[in-house]
């Protein structure tokens, strides 16, 4: 049994100094890669591999990616031993990598020149991983104060729970945002200080009530906007040309003066939102220090040739950019 362990120590140390039988003029440093802490599981910590490219390795950097899918072995492919900011090489000859620490490098003579690049990226990996453990400290003592107030207040703790698990892509997640966003808001404040105010609390228990008041309110809506979806209906896309109506008109300022923005509904149910274009308006009123008077009215009839874009929160809601609009009943309004 000895004489086995032995046999097999012998066979283990051979597969971890394989590279020393390679020659190392063929060795090329890829990457520096180390273990940060995350804090995303259950207890608040969670390792994620991280890594950095070294300059002018980046097409040997994406074969890595793409070859190890960021996985590495952590231990040292010459000496065996376990490391904690691992520098990546390869063997030009064979395309194959290997994972040796920096001591190791440091006894290459064709690595010993990256050496000061490894040194400041392993400084900055450390600050990483330092920052990280104290984020994930950080997370697990508002887990803890979260959890405690949740007891004492479990009502608020409901509505916590509630708004933290909503979904930003809600078929109506434009109507309940206020408050869901609100409510988010108070349960930080929860997880960094513990407490809330009275009014803060009461507050709360409001913005809860309304969101699922609203919801509820708004079965028939989210039923119908799920069914558009799911039949494959988005807002536009790119440029084109489309018709609608406006639904919304409104001054918003802004660092260069603001202009009018418009809600316009189209054809096929979906809604974009943009600028007013300035012939469908002229200076006749004082608002914010400019005089404006609105053309185009609410319930006008328009077509718009502009460049759209859908939005990441809701398929059927868009934006567009440098419009032209038509307005057949502006037209008859000057007209008449």
């Amino acid at each position: 049994d000895e004489k086995k362990f032995k046999i097999e120590k012998i066979n283990t140390v051979k597969v971890q100094n394989h590279i020393r039988e390679i020659p190392t003029e063929t060795l090329k440093l890829v990457a520096i890669a180390w273990v940060d802490v995350d804090g995303d599981d259950d207890c608040g910590f969670s390792s994620i591999c991280r890594h950095d490219a070294f300059p002018g390795s980046d097409v040997e950097y994406r074969q890595w990616c793409e070859v190890q899918s960021v996985d590495t072995n952590w231990s040292c492919s010459i000496c065996g031993h376990e490391l904690k900011y691992n520098c990546v090489v390869q063997d030009t000859a064979t395309g194959l990598f290997y994972d040796i620490g920096r001591d190791c490098c440091q006894n290459l003579q064709v690595l010993q020149s990256s050496l000061g690049w490894l040194d400041s990226k392993k400084a900055n990996a450390a600050k990483c991983v330092a920052a990280g453990k104290k984020a994930a400290n950080a997370r697990r003592a508002g887990d803890v104060r979260e959890a405690e107030f949740a007891i004492a207040k479990p009502e608020i703790g409901a509505a916590f729970t509630y708004a933290k698990s909503f979904p930003n892509n809600h078929a109506i997640w434009h109507k309940v945002a206020w408050a869901i966003t609100t409510l988010r808001d108070l349960r930080s404040k929860v997880r960094q200080y513990g407490s809330l105010s009275e009014k803060q609390e009461a507050f709360a228990l409001g913005l809860h009530k309304q969101a699922v008041e609203t919801i509820e309110a708004s079965v028939n809506e989210v039923a119908i906007r799920e069914a558009a979806i799911a039949a494959g209906l988005r807002a536009p896309e790119g440029k084109q040309t489309v018709k609608g109506t406006i639904k919304s008109i409104k001054w918003v300022d802004s660092d260069f003066g603001g202009a009018f923005k418009t809600l316009v509904e189209l054809e096929n149910g979906t809604r974009v939102y943009g600028t007013l274009p300035s012939d469908q308006h002229e200076n006749s009123a004082h608002i914010n220090g400019t005089w404006v008077t609105n053309k185009a009215e609410i319930g006008d009839k328009v077509e718009i040739t502009a460049t759209f874009e859908v939005s990441q929160k809701d398929t059927l809601f868009g934006f567009y950019k440098r419009p032209k609009f038509k307005n057949a009943d502006l037209t008859a309004r000057i007209n008449a």
